[in-house]
């Protein structure tokens, strides 16, 4: 049981490492504060957003739900006959 656990934590970290020497390479050729860094980080996080939603953070999977039932409740508001 040993063996495999240490060969996963050995080989997740070679990936880890060369995939962040990559991307640091890749990313220095934009420049310090460039526009298309900006663009690109917001395309991962909707590329996360939509195929591993679990992913994100500070509830924001759960946007969907909570922006439908704030719909369904200004529906029903406005569907009320007004009571005053």
């Amino acid at each position: 049981m040993l063996l495999p656990l240490l060969l996963y934590g050995f080989l997740f970290g070679t990936v880890y490492l060369w995939s962040v020497k990559k991307n640091q390479g890749s990313t220095e050729k934009l420049g310090t504060f460039s526009t298309k860094k900006i663009l690109l980080g917001a395309g991962a996080s909707f590329l996360i957003s939509v195929f591993v939603p679990s992913l994100l953070f500070s509830g924001q999977h759960a946007m969907p739900l909570v922006l439908e039932q704030s719909k369904n409740r200004l529906f029903m508001k406005k569907a009320e006959p007004n009571l005053q």
